[in-house]
């Protein structure tokens, strides 16, 4: 059985093709899986980064609440409220107060 020559140009052109295009998808799938896993090393340094950022400046916030409960009108202050947003207020406006006296001593 004799094939021509268009049979076999044709062939070797669908050969290619069908290796081209499993080379694509194969290189396709490696690189979404390297995709994926950078985004998940990512997120992982970022939540991380996040989270210490948050706990200093809880700590600060911490430290500071405490250095200005050796004050008598701030424990005060203090002890009288109850909801969290007051306390935030008050400790905004002590935040205030003392950014002004720190640039009346400037």
């Amino acid at each position: 059985m004799r094939t021509n020559i268009r049979t076999k140009i044709l062939g070797g052109f669908l050969l290619v093709i069908v290796l081209t295009a499993a080379l694509a998808l194969y290189s396709g799938a490696i690189s979404e899986r390297s995709l994926v896993a950078s985004v998940g090393r990512n997120s992982v340094f970022l939540a991380e980064e996040i989270s210490k950022r948050i706990n200093h400046d809880i700590y600060a916030r911490i430290k500071e609440l405490q250095n200005l409960s050796v004050y008598s009108h701030f424990q005060k202050t203090l002890a009288e409220i109850r909801d969290f947003k007051k306390i935030v207020m008050c400790y905004q406006q002590v935040t205030r107060c003392k950014i002004v006296i720190l640039a009346l001593h400037i």
